[in-house]
């Protein structure tokens, strides 16, 4: 008998200690998924970063290259390792 007598005199604070338990863990908005998604985002923003970084290592590269014909011929035998038709190429490291 006592346990209803103190269900029913605290039934609404019963109420919101189950509804804020079921915010936090259950619904589709609760804390757990919304850390998740602020992690997603700053995994996101940081691979953002990196990316655009190498974009500019790029663009820097393209600039270096376009100069004159010498540069790009230099590039390409070094990082892209072509020939030409008639020689061959020994790649000693």
């Amino acid at each position: 008998m006592k346990k209803l007598v103190f269900i029913k005199d605290h039934l609404f604070w019963l109420c919101v200690v189950a509804f804020v338990l079921f915010m936090c863990f259950f619904d589709d908005h609760s804390y757990m998924k919304l850390r998740d998604l602020h992690d997603q985002q700053r995994d996101i923003k940081k691979e953002i970063a990196e990316l655009t970084d190498s974009i500019d290592n790029y663009e820097k590269q393209i600039l270096e290259v376009s100069g004159s014909s010498e540069k790009m011929e230099k590039y390409a035998r070094e990082k892209l390792m072509m020939k030409r038709p008639n020689e061959d190429v020994y790649i000693i490291r």
